[in-house]
């Protein structure tokens, strides 16, 4: 093999191997850390310009000395000095630019990684934010004969008196605790709805919801992309069983190919359930809620292939509570 088809062979497995390295970087770094990966590759873009120039001025200097040779008397030491003498001036340009191409492909491939997660991101804040809780608003009856009750004269002995006992109604709001909180006391055999029950943590959206083409009336949906940011707690103290129809809603956007991964705690941490589902695979639900408090459910998205972080919405659909 000559020296030519040695540098070749050379330049062509480096420039392989930087491809297979800028891939391999490009899979494993996209998604939440496409950024920092952006940031690496236009530095070493920057680097390896710089670096192309100042190599393509050295060699075209030593071609310009290996030319002038064969007319002055050079010394060979002097001509070919250090590692110049390795690779042909055409093998030098082409090693340098082809690694400074393929680190800017892979800046390139980071920086649209970037500009599909800020929909994603500005998703995720958005569901962050505190929903505002309706404050309950003091209604002071007005006063009436009738409010008052019957005049007693002070000149009787009440306890002669027949004074009947009023026994408030179940409607009546004298007989309501005002420190009670919006989670209904569970009967036996009674049965409710988290989409009516206020959350102790998290937030989300209640209405009708789609599941592959089956309409659901009670549908609740939240943001799916971390687990550690979104989830939602409820007080469930006092019920039986939890059923739900899980799923990812028919209009739900940025959910192609993509997969919702949603699990259900108790307030020590233990897991009550774990299910993946996805657009058009619904799955169904049910688990004991016997000494459960606070039920929490996380949701994170995640692409199907590549299992990169994915921001998008999942829905609990007809999820029931029963006592």
């Amino acid at each position: 093999m000559t020296k030519t088809e040695k540098g070749a062979t050379f330049v062509a497995l480096s420039l392989i191997t930087s491809l297979a390295v800028g891939v391999c970087s490009a899979l494993n770094w996209a998604g939440s850390n496409a950024l920092s990966l952006l940031v690496a590759t236009a530095f070493l873009t920057t680097a390896m310009a710089v670096l192309s120039g100042w190599i393509a001025v050295r060699t075209w200097r030593e071609h310009q000395l290996l030319t002038s040779a064969s007319n002055s008397p050079i010394p060979v030491q002097y001509v070919r000095r250090g590692i110049w003498h390795l690779l042909s001036r055409r093998q030098w340009n082409t090693l340098t630019l082809g690694l400074t191409a393929i680190v800017a492909l892979t800046g390139t491939f980071a920086g649209v990684e970037v500009l599909q997660a800020q929909p994603t991101q500005a998703a995720t804040q958005q569901s962050a934010q505190p929903r505002p809780v309706p404050t309950a608003v003091a209604v002071t009856p007005a006063t009436s004969p009738a409010l008052l009750g019957p005049t007693v004269d002070p000149s009787v002995d009440p306890s002669l008196t027949d004074s009947p006992t009023v026994e408030p109604s179940v409607g009546d709001s004298s007989s309501v605790d005002p420190t009670d909180d919006a989670t209904p006391v569970p009967t036996p055999g009674m049965t409710g709805y988290l989409d009516s029950v206020q959350p102790v943590n998290g937030g989300y959206d209640s209405g009708p919801v789609m599941l592959s083409g089956h309409r659901y009336p009670r549908g609740l949906t939240m943001y799916c992309y971390r687990a550690t940011d979104d989830y939602i707690e409820w007080n469930v103290a006092g019920y039986k069983t939890f059923k739900s129809t899980l799923g990812v809603a028919d209009d739900a956007s940025y959910a192609f190919g993509n997969i919702a991964e949603m699990i259900f705690y108790d307030q020590d941490g233990r897991q009550l359930g774990l299910y993946d589902v996805s657009l058009g695979h619904p799955k169904q639900a049910t688990f004991s809620l016997v000494g459960v408090v606070h039920l929490r459910v996380t949701c994170s998205g995640r692409d199907a292939k590549t299992n990169h972080e994915r921001s998008f919405r999942g829905a609990l659909a007809d999820a029931e509570i029963l006592g």
